[in-house]
């Protein structure tokens, strides 16, 4: 009995930890890669004004 309240409180426990570290995870990799698309954006922006420039 005393290890299946203990197990059911370590599970509900880090099921929080999990949900806690999760959100800030996805929130990270959408900035990744938004970065990565403007960083994409400037790359071929600069290719264009260098085309531009010739």
């Amino acid at each position: 009995m005393t290890k299946d309240i203990i197990g059911q409180l370590k599970d509900e426990l880090l099921g929080s930890i999990t949900l806690r570290v999760e959100i800030p995870e996805s929130e990270i990799f959408e900035k990744a890669e938004t970065n990565s698309k403007l960083s994409n954006q400037i790359e071929e922006m600069s290719q264009r004004l260098k085309g531009k420039e010739d």
